[in-house]
């Protein structure tokens, strides 16, 4: 085979491993983003003492007031 070809599809070969290497770790970084956004809102949460029914009640009062002023711009 043509040495040219030969060292392209080497190329390719290594670039295709490197990116899905890459791949990979922004996976990682973005479970471990998760993880810490998660960790801050139930921190949030045990701090303010809310059950599941007053979280409910927060978010949806916090909904109806973007709603809202989503209407007045």
């Amino acid at each position: 085979m043509n040495p040219k070809i030969e060292k392209l599809n080497r190329d390719i070969e290594k670039t295709e491993t490197k990116i899905a290497e890459l791949q990979d770790k922004l996976r990682e970084y973005k479970k471990q983003k998760t993880d810490l956004e998660n960790s801050e809102l139930i921190a949030f949460c045990r701090d303010n003492h809310l059950t599941p029914a007053k979280l409910a009640v927060f978010l949806q009062k916090r909904n109806a007031k973007e709603t809202e002023d989503d209407h007045e711009n």
